[in-house]
C-alpha cells in the first residue's frame, strides 16, 4: 500500500504539505510524477509548477537524491526498504481543477496534489488528512468521496482508502466549516455539500436534485456508486463543474440559489440554470466517466489525449442537463424550448460552425476550445453546444424512424451495458452502429455528415415531426 499524509500546514500561505511513504527495493529505482492535465478538463495545466519544497529520505533518515527529469517527473534510487518524499504544494485557485488553502476553507484534487510512483501505480493508496492546527479551524471537517477507513467517521479527519493511483485523484476533497444536505435515492445517499456561507433553500434543492438523480439512475438502469458528493465552491461570480466517478466539484454564484423567501413560482434563471449544472455532471458519472472513449481507456495524463468524440460526451451531455429539467417537471415545455432555442442560437450566432466540424472541434479542444482567442466565436464550434443539437437530431431521428419504440435513452443504455459496464473504450461507429440497429436501417450517411461537415444542421423537418 502506497501512504499519503496531507496537512494544511499554512492556511495564511496557502500550502499544503504532503508525505509519501511507500515499501521499497534497495537499489531499485522509481519514477514519481505528478499530471500534466485531469480528466473532464482537457489542457495542460503543469500542476507540478505549485510544488515549492521536495526531498526525500530512506527508512533510516538517510538523505536520498532526487533528479528531475522533466517539468513534473523525479527519479530516485532507494537507499532501504522504506522511502519518504515530503512536499509542500502551493494552493492558491479556488477553481474545480486545482487546490486552495486559506483561513476559510482547503480544496485539492488529487491529480494536482498527490505524486504518483509510476512504479507502483496498482498498488491501494492510503490518505491520512491531516487538520488544521490553527484553533479557529476546530469546526473543519471533511467531504470526499474516497472510501472511508473503518475507524474514520462521515466528514471527520483521519484515514481514507483508494484502490490504486487513478482511484486517488479521481476523488476530490473539500475542509471547512461547510453545511451539508443530504437526500437518498435508490438507497443511494447524496451529499450537497456548500464550501463557504450562503442563504439558500438547500431543502428545495434536495427535493429538486433527488428528481433529477432519480431521473438518470432510471435512464441507464442503475446507480454505479453507493454514494454521491455535490460539492459547490459558492463566490460572488462564477460558474463551472467537473465531474468524478461519485462526486463533482461546482462553482457558482451564491445568488444562484432559492431563495427560501421565495415561492415555488419564483424560481430564478440562474436556479435554474444552476439545477442543470448538477444535471450536467451527475449524468458524466456514466457518460465519460465510465462510458468513455477508447483514447482515454486507460488515461495518458502526461500529455494531450487526442479523440474526436467529445461531441458526444459532452453534447450528449449538454442535450440531457437542460431536458431532463423538463422531464422531471422542474420547467415547463415553453421554458425548455427556449432553452433550446438559446442553445441553437449560441451555435448560429457565429461563422465557427462553417469553419470548423464537431469532430474538428472535439480532437483541436486542448488548444482552440480550452485556449480561445478574440476571434474564437469566427472560427471555432462548442462541441458542448452544436454536440447539443447533434444529440437532439439523433434522439428525433431514433423516435421517428422506431415508431417511438426506441430513442437516444435506448442508446445511451445499450452503451452503458455494453462499454460502460465492461470498461471498453468507446469508437466512433459504435455510436453510428448502435444508432442504425435502433433505427431499424442505414442513418449512417448522416450521422456522419452531421459529425464531419462544417455546415449548419437544420431540425426544421425532425422538429415538424
Amino acid at each position: 500500500m502506497i501512504q499519503y499524509q496531507i496537512s494544511p500546514i499554512n492556511p495564511n500561505s496557502h500550502l499544503f504539505e504532503v508525505l509519501l511513504s511507500f515499501k521499497s527495493t534497495p537499489g531499485q529505482s522509481y519514477t514519481l510524477s505528478l499530471p500534466a492535465w485531469l480528466p473532464g478538463s482537457y489542457m495542460i495545466r503543469d500542476f507540478a509548477k505549485n510544488i515549492t519544497q521536495i526531498s526525500a529520505i530512506g527508512g533510516k533518515e538517510q538523505a536520498i537524491a532526487l533528479t528531475k527529469l522533466d517539468k513534473q517527473t523525479w527519479s530516485l534510487q532507494a537507499v532501504d526498504e522504506q522511502v519518504q518524499v515530503r512536499y509542500q504544494v502551493f494552493a492558491f485557485d479556488l477553481s474545480v481543477r486545482t487546490a486552495y488553502l486559506d483561513s476559510q476553507r482547503g480544496f485539492f484534487n488529487g491529480s494536482s496534489t498527490f505524486l504518483q510512483v509510476e512504479e507502483l501505480s496498482e498498488l491501494s493508496c492510503e490518505l491520512i488528512i491531516q487538520p488544521s492546527t490553527v484553533a479557529a479551524h476546530n469546526q473543519w471537517r471533511v467531504a470526499t468521496g474516497l472510501m472511508r477507513a473503518k475507524e474514520t467517521e462521515k466528514f471527520k479527519f483521519g484515514r481514507y482508502i483508494a484502490d490504486n493511483y487513478q482511484h486517488l485523484i479521481d476523488c476530490p476533497v473539500a475542509l471547512g466549516a461547510f453545511d451539508c444536505t443530504e437526500f437518498t435515492v435508490e438507497g443511494v445517499v447524496h451529499h450537497l455539500v456548500f464550501t463557504s456561507k450562503h442563504y439558500g433553500d438547500t431543502q428545495r434543492l434536495a427535493d429538486d436534485m433527488s428528481k433529477l438523480c432519480q431521473h438518470h439512475i432510471n435512464l441507464f438502469g442503475e446507480a454505479p456508486f453507493k454514494e454521491y458528493w455535490f460539492i459547490t465552491h459558492l463566490q460572488a461570480q462564477g460558474f463551472g463543474g467537473l465531474e468524478h466517478k461519485n462526486s463533482t466539484i461546482l462553482q457558482a454564484s451564491r445568488f444562484d440559489l432559492h431563495n427560501p423567501e421565495q415561492t415555488t413560482a419564483d424560481l430564478t434563471d440562474n436556479y435554474k440554470t444552476f439545477l442543470s449544472l448538477c444535471s450536467h455532471e451527475y449524468f458524466h458519472a456514466w457518460n465519460v466517466c465510465r462510458i468513455k472513449p477508447k483514447e482515454f481507456v486507460p488515461y495518458n495524463l502526461k500529455k494531450e489525449s487526442y479523440t474526436k468524440q467529445l461531441w458526444a460526451f459532452e453534447g450528449i451531455t449538454s442535450y440531457y442537463d437542460d431536458f431532463s429539467l423538463y422531464r422531471t417537471g422542474l420547467i415547463d415545455f415553453e421554458n425548455y424550448l427556449t432553452i433550446l432555442a438559446k442553445g441553437a442560437t449560441r451555435v448560429n450566432r457565429g461563422t465557427g460552425e462553417l469553419k470548423q466540424s464537431i469532430t474538428a472541434s472535439s480532437f483541436d479542444a486542448w488548444t482552440k476550445f480550452y485556449q480561445q482567442g478574440p476571434d474564437a466565436v469566427n472560427n471555432i464550434v462548442s462541441y458542448y453546444a452544436k454536440g447539443a443539437l447533434i444529440a437532439l437530431w439523433l434522439d428525433l431521428t431514433i423516435r421517428s424512424k422506431a415508431n417511438s419504440q426506441h430513442s437516444l435513452d435506448t442508446l445511451m443504455r445499450e452503451l452503458w451495458i455494453h462499454f460502460g459496464r465492461t470498461s471498453t473504450g468507446t469508437t466512433e461507429e459504435d455510436f453510428i452502429n448502435i444508432a442504425n440497429l435502433l433505427c431499424g436501417e442505414d442513418i449512417s450517411s448522416a450521422f456522419t455528415h452531421h459529425l464531419y461537415s462544417s455546415e449548419r444542421i437544420d431540425l426544421s423537418q425532425e422538429l415538424a415531426n
